[in-house]
């Protein structure tokens, strides 16, 4: 069932809906990930895909390429920094990058898509590093902690990125929630939109660079530090805080 972020962002048309389709690099090597794939190492078909996103990437080296088909992957991950777990660690430059697209394709923190959970259950979606690429996915309903280390294990509940250099493109970043960058925290957004996410600073994004972006209907500042150029920011609530526990620091 589509959820009800995904049908608005199909209706704010602009950024997510002018996508911009990327290619394998020259001698790159392939990797598969499908629900119904076979799950047998090293992926390197459609017929022994990886069920889980994580498994391909760990199987892959930097400058490969992981491809997802149509799905909603709530399974898996690996844990970064403290005991926070995410669903989708790109830990080395490489492109994981769906087939068809964010409308049905979707990397999902908490396994209610409605709810974002911070604190000890909490999941975040994405933690990209520097040189890496996510592209064409939903990233839904992600979470941090509400104590810890703010800038590792309570920002970025969508997507935690180290620096401008790790990039998520033709991606929705919807229900997220954290202490800073409710829906990303640093990295560069390219043709994305951020939805409904909800922080302290930055409900939206944090510290980020943003290109031809839609970046609407999030509890608190939408965007926080960073740069936009030819983005759309709106529908924003102010300074407001959300019914999750408070945060430390």
């Amino acid at each position: 069932m589509e959820s009800p972020l995904v049908k608005t962002a199909k209706l704010l048309g602009g950024a997510v809906l002018a996508f911009v389709f990327w290619t394998s690099p020259t001698g790159a090597a392939e990797y598969f990930v499908s629900p119904t794939g076979g799950n047998a190492a090293p992926f390197m078909s459609w017929d022994t895909a990886a069920t889980n996103i994580q498994d391909a990437i760990d199987a892959a080296s930097a400058g490969d390429v992981v491809w997802v088909t149509n799905g909603v992957y709530a399974t898996g991950g690996k844990v970064m920094d403290g005991d926070l777990t995410n669903r989708v660690v790109l830990d080395k430059a490489l492109t994981v990058q769906s087939v068809n697209g964010p409308f049905v394709t979707t990397i999902r923190g908490s396994l209610d898509p409605t709810t974002s959970t911070n604190g000890p259950l909490a999941l975040r979606c994405a933690w990209v590093t520097n040189g890496a690429s996510l592209i064409g996915f939903t990233l839904q309903a992600g979470g941090t902690r509400n104590a810890g280390a703010p800038t590792t294990l309570q920002s970025g509940g969508g997507a935690w990125c180290v620096s401008a250099t790790a990039v998520l493109a033709n991606c929705i970043i919807e229900g997220g929630a954290a202490y800073s960058g409710g829906g990303v925290y640093q990295g560069t957004l390219v043709n994305c939109a951020v939805l409904r996410n909800q922080a302290y600073g930055g409900a939206g994004t944090y510290s980020s660079v943003l290109r031809n972006c839609t970046v609407a209907l999030n509890l608190g500042v939408g965007t926080y530090l960073g740069s936009l150029t030819n983005c759309i920011v709106y529908s924003i609530t102010g300074n407001r805080w959300f019914p999750f526990p408070e945060y430390s620091g």
